[in-house]
Protein backbone atom coordinates (compact mmCIF):
# COMPACT_ATOMS: atom_id res chain seq x y z
CA UNK A 1 0.00 0.00 0.00
CA UNK A 2 1.26 3.47 -0.90
CA UNK A 3 1.63 5.98 1.86
CA UNK A 4 0.23 9.47 1.57
CA UNK A 5 3.79 10.87 1.70
CA UNK A 6 4.92 8.81 -1.34
CA UNK A 7 1.84 9.87 -3.34
CA UNK A 8 2.63 13.60 -2.82
CA UNK A 9 6.19 13.12 -4.14
CA UNK A 10 5.09 11.81 -7.54
CA UNK A 11 3.71 15.15 -8.85
CA UNK A 12 7.00 16.83 -7.85
CA UNK A 13 8.91 14.32 -10.00
CA UNK A 14 6.50 15.00 -12.90
CA UNK A 15 6.99 18.74 -12.48
CA UNK A 16 10.77 18.33 -12.54
CA UNK A 17 10.55 16.20 -15.69
CA UNK A 18 8.19 18.66 -17.34
CA UNK A 19 10.40 21.60 -16.43
CA UNK A 20 13.45 19.75 -17.79
CA UNK A 21 11.65 19.06 -21.06
CA UNK A 22 10.56 22.70 -21.30
CA UNK A 23 14.11 23.88 -20.66
CA UNK A 24 15.44 21.57 -23.40
CA UNK A 25 12.73 22.77 -25.82
CA UNK A 26 13.61 26.39 -25.09
CA UNK A 27 17.30 25.69 -25.70
CA UNK A 28 16.46 23.95 -28.97
CA UNK A 29 14.21 26.82 -30.08
CA UNK A 30 16.90 29.40 -29.29
CA UNK A 31 19.41 27.41 -31.38
CA UNK A 32 16.95 27.19 -34.27
CA UNK A 33 16.24 30.93 -34.10
CA UNK A 34 19.98 31.63 -34.26
CA UNK A 35 20.34 29.39 -37.31
CA UNK A 36 17.38 31.07 -39.05
CA UNK A 37 18.71 34.54 -38.26
CA UNK A 38 22.08 33.57 -39.76
CA UNK A 39 20.33 32.34 -42.89
CA UNK A 40 18.34 35.57 -43.04
CA UNK A 41 21.55 37.59 -42.92
CA UNK A 42 23.07 35.51 -45.72
CA UNK A 43 19.93 35.84 -47.80
CA UNK A 44 19.90 39.61 -47.33
CA UNK A 45 23.45 39.73 -48.76
CA UNK A 46 22.29 37.67 -51.74
CA UNK A 47 19.37 40.04 -52.31
CA UNK A 48 21.70 43.04 -52.20
CA UNK A 49 23.93 41.38 -54.79
CA UNK A 50 20.87 40.62 -56.93
CA UNK A 51 19.83 44.28 -56.81
CA UNK A 52 23.31 45.28 -58.03
CA UNK A 53 23.02 42.69 -60.80
CA UNK A 54 19.59 44.07 -61.81
CA UNK A 55 20.98 47.59 -61.91
CA UNK A 56 23.89 46.44 -64.05
CA UNK A 57 21.56 44.61 -66.43
CA UNK A 58 19.39 47.65 -66.94
CA UNK A 59 22.45 49.88 -67.44
CA UNK A 60 23.67 47.41 -70.09
CA UNK A 61 20.25 47.53 -71.72
CA UNK A 62 20.28 51.33 -71.67
CA UNK A 63 23.78 51.44 -73.15
CA UNK A 64 22.83 49.04 -75.92
CA UNK A 65 19.72 51.08 -76.70
CA UNK A 66 21.73 54.31 -76.84
CA UNK A 67 24.25 52.62 -79.16
CA UNK A 68 21.42 51.50 -81.41
CA UNK A 69 19.92 54.99 -81.49
CA UNK A 70 23.32 56.48 -82.25
CA UNK A 71 23.78 54.15 -85.19
CA UNK A 72 20.40 55.15 -86.60
CA UNK A 73 20.92 58.88 -85.96
CA UNK A 74 24.33 58.97 -87.62
CA UNK A 75 22.67 57.86 -90.84
CA UNK A 76 25.35 55.37 -91.72
CA UNK A 77 25.44 55.10 -95.51
CA UNK A 78 25.91 51.40 -95.72
CA UNK A 79 22.55 49.82 -94.84
CA UNK A 80 24.05 46.34 -94.81
CA UNK A 81 26.46 47.30 -92.03
CA UNK A 82 23.65 48.84 -90.00
CA UNK A 83 21.52 45.74 -90.37
CA UNK A 84 24.45 43.50 -89.33
CA UNK A 85 25.20 45.65 -86.28
CA UNK A 86 21.55 45.75 -85.27
CA UNK A 87 21.31 42.00 -85.70
CA UNK A 88 24.34 41.64 -83.42
CA UNK A 89 22.87 43.97 -80.80
CA UNK A 90 19.42 42.35 -80.75
CA UNK A 91 20.51 39.12 -78.98
CA UNK A 92 22.46 41.20 -76.46
CA UNK A 93 19.34 43.25 -75.69
CA UNK A 94 17.28 40.08 -75.35
CA UNK A 95 19.95 38.58 -73.05
CA UNK A 96 20.14 41.73 -70.90
CA UNK A 97 16.33 41.89 -70.63
CA UNK A 98 16.16 38.18 -69.77
CA UNK A 99 18.85 38.63 -67.13
CA UNK A 100 16.95 41.58 -65.66
CA UNK A 101 13.70 39.60 -65.52
CA UNK A 102 15.43 36.65 -63.81
CA UNK A 103 16.98 39.04 -61.31
CA UNK A 104 13.58 40.55 -60.54
CA UNK A 105 12.08 37.08 -60.15
CA UNK A 106 14.92 36.12 -57.82
CA UNK A 107 14.45 39.27 -55.75
CA UNK A 108 10.73 38.55 -55.42
CA UNK A 109 11.34 34.92 -54.43
CA UNK A 110 13.95 35.89 -51.85
CA UNK A 111 11.79 38.69 -50.43
CA UNK A 112 8.86 36.34 -49.98
CA UNK A 113 11.14 33.69 -48.47
CA UNK A 114 12.51 36.25 -46.01
CA UNK A 115 8.98 37.25 -45.04
CA UNK A 116 8.13 33.59 -44.50
CA UNK A 117 11.26 33.03 -42.39
CA UNK A 118 10.50 36.11 -40.31
CA UNK A 119 6.96 34.82 -39.72
CA UNK A 120 8.41 31.45 -38.68
CA UNK A 121 10.81 33.13 -36.25
CA UNK A 122 7.85 35.02 -34.78
CA UNK A 123 6.01 31.70 -34.40
CA UNK A 124 8.99 30.14 -32.66
CA UNK A 125 9.15 33.09 -30.27
CA UNK A 126 5.42 32.68 -29.57
CA UNK A 127 5.90 28.99 -28.75
CA UNK A 128 8.85 29.91 -26.56
CA UNK A 129 6.68 32.46 -24.72
CA UNK A 130 3.97 29.84 -24.15
CA UNK A 131 6.59 27.41 -22.83
CA UNK A 132 7.97 30.10 -20.56
CA UNK A 133 4.47 30.83 -19.22
CA UNK A 134 3.99 27.10 -18.75
CA UNK A 135 7.13 26.85 -16.66
CA UNK A 136 6.30 29.82 -14.43
CA UNK A 137 2.57 29.17 -13.90
CA UNK A 138 2.41 27.11 -10.71
CA UNK A 139 -1.31 27.70 -10.06
CA UNK A 140 -2.82 26.16 -13.20
CA UNK A 141 -2.88 22.34 -13.27
CA UNK A 142 -0.28 20.74 -15.57
CA UNK A 143 -2.95 19.08 -17.71
CA UNK A 144 -4.67 22.43 -18.36
CA UNK A 145 -1.35 24.03 -19.20
CA UNK A 146 -0.55 21.22 -21.65
CA UNK A 147 -3.95 21.65 -23.33
CA UNK A 148 -3.32 25.39 -23.64
CA UNK A 149 0.17 24.72 -25.03
CA UNK A 150 -1.23 22.26 -27.58
CA UNK A 151 -3.97 24.68 -28.69
CA UNK A 152 -1.53 27.57 -29.07
CA UNK A 153 0.90 25.42 -31.06
CA UNK A 154 -1.96 24.38 -33.35
CA UNK A 155 -2.98 28.03 -33.83
CA UNK A 156 0.57 28.99 -34.72
CA UNK A 157 0.83 26.04 -37.12
CA UNK A 158 -2.38 27.03 -38.91
CA UNK A 159 -1.35 30.69 -39.11
CA UNK A 160 1.99 29.70 -40.61
CA UNK A 161 0.31 27.31 -43.07
CA UNK A 162 -2.17 29.98 -44.20
CA UNK A 163 0.64 32.50 -44.71
CA UNK A 164 2.59 29.96 -46.76
CA UNK A 165 -0.46 29.14 -48.89
CA UNK A 166 -1.04 32.86 -49.52
CA UNK A 167 2.40 33.42 -51.01
CA UNK A 168 2.07 34.78 -54.54
CA UNK A 169 5.13 33.10 -56.04
CA UNK A 170 5.81 29.44 -55.41
CA UNK A 171 8.61 29.00 -57.90
CA UNK A 172 11.40 26.60 -57.02
CA UNK A 173 13.78 27.39 -59.91
CA UNK A 174 14.98 30.49 -61.72
CA UNK A 175 13.65 29.23 -65.08
CA UNK A 176 12.10 32.02 -67.06
CA UNK A 177 8.36 32.27 -67.16
CA UNK A 178 5.74 34.74 -68.20
CA UNK A 179 5.93 38.25 -66.83
CA UNK A 180 2.95 40.00 -65.27
CA UNK A 181 3.86 43.66 -64.95
CA UNK A 182 0.54 44.76 -63.45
Amino acid sequence: MTSNHEFKQVPNVDNVLIHNVIFELQQFLHQEVNIIETELSRTRVIVEEAVVDISSSFKDLQSLTINQQTLIQNGVENNAKIINKLAGISPKIAHAASKGVRSLQFEDLVRQSLESLEANIKSIHEVSDVLSDFEHDKKTPVHDQLVTLKERCQQIYHQTKEAEDARRVKQLTMDEGEIDLF
